[in-house]
């Protein structure tokens, strides 16, 4: 007798699949680009691609420059099959047979909000985590495996959870809210 093994969800494949170069980014190139190679890809990554955006360290700026550039152009990509499986999954939809218009406003706005925040954070603005002094000063800053780990933690929210979010948001609770407003006005 043998037992059909679960299928593995896409997007933890994709999601897998999308932090791994970030590890090896970071294990691979040196702190400081030293060869004309090196040179060559920060040129390009300055001057062609973002140059520092998102989180890096100024204790080894070239793999970090090169991890938030690469995490900028490929997230994207996650976030799309993030969101193509959000729309082909099936899931338990009775949770939300009880949503009230109050409650789908909030959580609306608290989804777009916090989709603004994980925009600016990436995109918009530039985080040296080796300079930070918080609560556990810059740990995240100071070694490459700890910063690989942050930015893969902090990839997953936005570009795999995110999606699904806004599928359910923007799609499938407005289409249920308005569904079941229809009925009880064909009833009435």
């Amino acid at each position: 007798m043998t037992s059909k093994k679960p299928d593995q969800p896409l997007p933890l494949i994709a999601f897998g699949l999308f932090a791994t170069p970030i590890f090896l980014i970071n294990l691979i190139l040196p702190a400081h680009p030293q060869s004309n190679l090196d040179m060559a890809i920060d040129h390009f990554l300055d001057n062609q691609l973002f140059g520092l955006i998102g989180f890096w360290s100024s204790l080894f700026p070239f793999s970090s420059k090169a991890t938030a550039n690469y995490i900028a152009l490929f997230a994207p990509l996650l976030a799309a099959v993030s969101t193509f499986y959000a729309f082909t999954e099936k899931f338990d939809s009775t949770q939300f047979d009880q949503m009230t218009l109050r409650r789908y406003l909030t959580l609306l706005f608290a989804g777009v909000a916090l989709s603004a925040l994980f925009i600016w954070c990436f995109y918009l603005t530039s985080t040296d985590l080796g300079t930070t002094k918080g609560k556990y000063g810059n740990l995240f800053g100071l070694n490459v495996f700890f910063f690989s780990a942050h930015n893969v933690a902090m990839s997953l929210f936005p570009f795999l959870v995110v999606p699904f979010m806004v599928q359910r948001c923007l799609y499938y609770i407005p289409c249920r809210i308005l569904k079941r407003w229809w009925n009880s006005r064909e009833k009435a």
